[in-house]
């Protein structure tokens, strides 16, 4: 392991934010002088994706939601390896923003911004078939990876839990992102088998942290209650339980990390639960009790209200995040909880809107996009016909620089488009709010996400989704099929995601698997010729704004 130092930035825009989904657009430039985001690379996927947003509600959804309209702006330092988060304040910046960065004169930039635009133009190439750089097969792994620079010590690892194996599961496994090879296991069971994790400096020592749900429970799959521990996987710290009520009972989620109060090291967020982390102890700001969805729960921090300082949005419950009061309107209480993302679809107020996937046993999912001041429904709620419904990526998938919100279920993969208004189809539609869908198989969970990547710079995203039998990859604007890998698993809420795992200035999807095939696969182009992405996905709900 070895490099020149770099440090990881955390960025939380407060006033848009996804989940697992992303749109990249930068190629080349390097980034290994200790700036805030490393070398030129990506994003969710929104994971996005985690990723791609556009203007204001910067999001990423899954994960990664984009929006158009206002974002946010002042930046105060904290968090992971050296981290910026934001702290109020916001600007138009219009336009879609890539989550890749350049280094230049002027310090690091986005696309987007006027004095990026020159040093950030990706070189367009044919989308090919990728290949498997390397793969880790040891042991099932059913959960999102996260890609850091674990160390500080400018190289990059991919982190994940043991699904289900006896004696070995609920250990972190660390990898090289050079090769996959492992690097070391934490020495006991730590997480849950299930449990999504997050890395960020939480103390501000210039070490990352790592968080995820303790192990306990049934099978090892997690219990409520958030744990902490040093870069290899020694427990540090233990919260108590968050109240949640709904799901399967089991704890399939993961925390978010974003700072709440806008100084110091950031908080970690957990359902209707706020935590800080001091003196090696995790001390409870907040612990209301939310519905989850039935798989878990994956709760989002954004100033939806655009009042200076951060809210935590659980689906169907927004709280403020310093205090825990809840915002939350009326007629929003009732809605089926699930999981959300957040982008501005309604350029007609200032605030973004909060998309809600509703996610209950035996019920069909729904999509529903909510005003979160008012409760006002900007769309749906939408049925896919199709059980359960899974964390939603936004971005814009047909290139018209709006946002579209794509969730897969038990049988398929769906983007809903706004445009596809049943009182007005267009003939690009599928049906009436279906701009896409394709037919999948994931009867075990039917709530996988997804990320969204521009991999060879054509300005067009392509999806990347893993269900129960394949990795497959689409046009983000017609469905069709690109590429598909025989990469399987029983699947939770897990998503693949898109990151530069070898420092080699271009991307590299990382997969989780289980069943027929286990453990992690990293693909990418065969001439390696896809555009930069970013070395950094931090935890589930990662995002272009948030490192």
């Amino acid at each position: 392991m070895g490099g020149r130092t770099r440090s990881i930035s955390f960025v939380c825009q407060l006033g848009c934010f996804g989940f697992a989904g992303l749109l990249a657009g930068c190629s080349g430039g390097g980034g290994e002088d200790g700036s805030a985001t490393g070398s030129a690379t990506a994003t969710s996927g929104v994971t996005t994706a985690t990723a791609g947003s556009s203007g204001a509600s910067d999001s990423v959804g899954s994960a990664s939601a984009t929006g158009t309209g206002t974002s946010a702006g002042d930046t105060s330092t904290a968090t992971s390896g050296a981290t910026s988060v934001t702290g109020g304040g916001t600007s138009d910046s219009g336009g879609i923003k890539f989550d890749v960065a350049a280094e230049t004169d002027l310090g690091t930039c986005f696309p987007g911004d006027p004095d990026c635009d020159e040093f950030c133009k990706p070189e367009f190439s044919e989308f090919v078939d990728p290949v498997i750089k390397c793969s880790w097969e040891q042991h099932a792994v059913i959960m999102t990876p996260v890609v850091a620079d674990l160390e500080n010590d400018g190289s990059i690892e991919i982190l994940v839990t043991v699904w289900n194996s006896g004696s070995e599961q609920g250990k972190l496994v660390v990898l090289d992102g050079q090769d996959c090879s492992e690097l070391y296991r934490s020495p006991t069971q730590v997480f849950g088998t299930r449990s999504q994790l997050a890395v960020a400096d939480l103390d501000g020592d210039m070490d990352l942290e790592i968080v995820g749900l303790q192990m306990g429970g049934f099978g090892g799959y997690g219990t409520h209650q958030v744990v902490v521990t040093d870069h290899l996987g020694n427990v540090i710290a233990t919260s108590q339980a968050a109240s949640v009520t709904g799901g399967w009972g089991h704890a399939d989620g993961g925390v978010a990390i974003a700072n709440l109060d806008g100084q110091g090291p950031p908080e970690i967020v957990y359902a209707g639960m706020a935590l800080r982390f001091e003196n090696n102890t995790l001390t409870t700001m907040w612990n209301n009790s939310v519905g989850t969805g039935w798989w878990g729960i994956l709760s989002g921090v954004a100033d939806v209200d655009l009042d200076g300082t951060p809210d935590v949005v659980t689906g169907n419950r927004i709280f403020d995040g310093l205090t825990g009061a809840d915002k939350t309107p009326a007629n929003v209480v009732g809605m089926v909880a699930g999981y959300v993302a957040v982008a501005d679809f309604d350029e007609g107020t200032p605030e973004p809107e909060i998309v809600l996937v509703g996610s209950q046993s035996n019920q069909d999912g729904t999509v529903t996009v909510y005003h979160p001041v008012t409760g006002n429904v900007i769309l749906g709620p939408v049925t896919f016909g199709q059980r359960w419904g899974g964390p939603p990526t936004v971005g814009d998938f047909d290139g018209d620089e709006k946002p579209e919100i794509a969730a897969a279920g038990y049988s398929g993969y769906y983007v809903f488009d706004p445009e596809c208004d049943p009182n007005n189809l267009p003939a690009y539609c599928e049906s009436a709010w279906v701009r896409w869908s394709s037919p999948t198989t994931d009867a075990s969970s039917g709530s996988t996400g997804s990320t969204l990547f521009d991999f060879n710079g054509d300005g067009r995203a392509e999806v990347v989704y893993r269900d129960e039998q394949k990795l497959r990859i689409y046009d983000g604007d017609t469905g069709d099929v690109l590429s598909q890998f025989d990469i399987t698993s029983g699947t939770i809420l897990e998503n693949p995601v898109v990151a530069d795992v070898d420092q080699d200035d271009h991307a590299e999807i990382v997969v989780p698997a289980h069943n027929t095939v286990n453990g992690i696969f990293v693909l990418e182009d065969p001439q390696d010729k896809w555009v930069a992405a970013r070395a950094i996905w931090n935890q589930h709900t990662y995002h272009v704004t948030n490192v």
